[in-house]
């Protein structure tokens, strides 16, 4: 018997294993609908800029509910310093950084954002799941939908010496201009019947359990939803640990 440990699974979002007939009457279409306004923003931002495209894979659905509500991402410090060189760079005026969430284990892509911020690396965010990255910049997120992989795999990553699919990337690694193109004609096309956005209610459950467990604390009518609230220095040791 081996005695290698396995991975541990991250925990796949309710969305994924309710009944679809049942999602479709409980769940604002609203919360599904990527508007043709939305659409146009990112073909726009990919066609008349300078840019550069990013896999970004998340180990957590949590942290991407924290995305959504804060509008930052924290990354691993080798990978901070990749994206904050592509975003501070001399063209930083005419370029854009896109980034192509995928949340690991669920076999879909989540949504797209936009780097809007130099890495700061003066502080911890307080709230992601595992208390492990230093560092946050800000996103802008420009459509959020689910999109399973099969309908992505046919995008082949041309850089790379198996040109691999897009779906088969690893966290931070680029996307070619060519094959992010078609990534960003399949996505906004592709019929979603859920998206992140159907299981905030839950995530924000989840944020109060976390917020009791590391001892976070505010006083009443603070808006819970300012991210400097949860922001500690970086000398100082985050809360908690898990």
């Amino acid at each position: 018997m081996s005695n290698s440990k396995k991975k541990r699974r991250p925990k796949v979002a309710p969305r994924y294993t309710r009944d679809r007939d049942e999602d479709a009457g409980k769940y604002a279409d609203e919360n599904r609908v990527v508007t043709s306004q939305q659409v146009k923003l990112v073909r726009g931002i990919f066609t008349r800029t300078t840019c550069r495209c990013f896999v970004l894979k998340s180990f957590s659905e949590a942290n991407i509910h924290k995305s959504l509500k804060f509008g930052i991402w924290s990354t691993t410090t080798l990978h901070s310093a990749l994206l904050n060189q592509v975003y501070d760079s001399d063209t930083c005026a005419n370029l854009s950084v896109l980034l192509f969430f995928s949340v690991c284990g669920t076999k879909h892509f989540n949504g797209v954002a936009r780097m809007t911020s130099k890495v700061r690396t003066d502080a911890h965010f307080q709230l992601w799941e595992k208390l492990k990255y230093e560092g946050f910049f800000h996103v802008e997120w420009l459509l959020v939908k689910d999109v399973p992989n099969y309908v992505l795999t046919g995008v082949k990553m041309s850089n790379t010496p198996t040109k691999k699919s897009i779906t088969s990337c690893r966290d931070c690694e680029e996307v070619p201009p060519k094959e992010a193109n078609e990534f960003l004609t399949i996505f906004p096309e592709y019929k979603s019947r859920s998206s992140a956005l159907d299981d905030f209610a839950h995530y924000d459950q989840l944020q109060v359990e976390i917020e009791q467990k590391r001892r976070l604390a505010f006083a009443d009518g603070v808006d819970k939803t300012d991210v400097n609230l949860y922001l500690v220095p970086v000398q100082q040791e985050p809360l908690g640990s898990t």
